[in-house]
């Protein structure tokens, strides 16, 4: 089982005009843009590990040895799921088949979400081999403004604390990994994966 990114997100969920009004820089002073851009996009990747959620919508591929027994779920990392692309497999004969979208139903309103065969069907048989299947998905939030604002806020802290901290020793301080606050912050939203 495993995850591959296939399209990535064009936005993060602060942006860099956003991030120089936290951090009290002129919108004038470019000079460290590319910078700041990288920080956005660091912690808006540590948010992503640290909660389990997919901060703003891309495309992912999930593959699997094979379908579950009889009616089990597919459990569905990188939560919010929006929506399924596909589902493709390799059938006993080694030839890859389409599951029909019919036959299957994306529960999204519990985190995380899942899949799971509709009422009367079942997953396929597929050969018991490595990636012989392949779930297209989407996940992650249609806008900045939709990612919680807890995340949103932490991720502007970690940001001002990698401006204000470029090493990671600074002499004379206690120092940690993450602040607090914004750790705290991502406990908010945390997703607890079972798979």
């Amino acid at each position: 089982m495993g995850y591959v990114l296939k399209t990535a997100a064009s936005i993060f969920p602060i942006t860099l005009a956003e991030l120089k009004e936290h951090l009290r820089l002129p919108a004038a002073y470019t000079s460290e843009d590319a910078r700041l851009n990288f920080f956005i996009q660091a912690a808006t990747g540590f948010a992503e590990k640290y909660t389990g959620r997919q901060m703003l919508e891309s495309t992912w591929l999930l593959y699997l040895n094979s379908f579950p027994s009889l009616r089990n779920d597919i459990e569905m990392g990188r939560c919010p799921v929006t929506s399924i692309s596909s589902i493709t497999y390799k059938d006993t004969s080694n030839a890859t088949q389409t599951f029909s979208s019919s036959n299957y139903e994306l529960v999204n309103s519990a985190e995380p979400a899942y899949l799971r065969p509709v009422y009367g069907k079942e997953w396929p048989t597929a050969i018991n081999s490595p990636n012989s299947v392949i779930i297209e998905f989407k996940a992650g939030y249609t806008s900045a403004q939709l990612v919680p604002v807890s995340i949103r806020q932490a991720i502007f802290m970690i940001c001002a604390d990698m401006w204000a901290n470029r090493e990671t020793i600074v002499v004379g301080r206690i120092t940690s990994t993450i602040p607090l606050t914004a750790e705290k912050l991502l406990d908010f939203e945390r997703i607890i994966y079972h798979g």
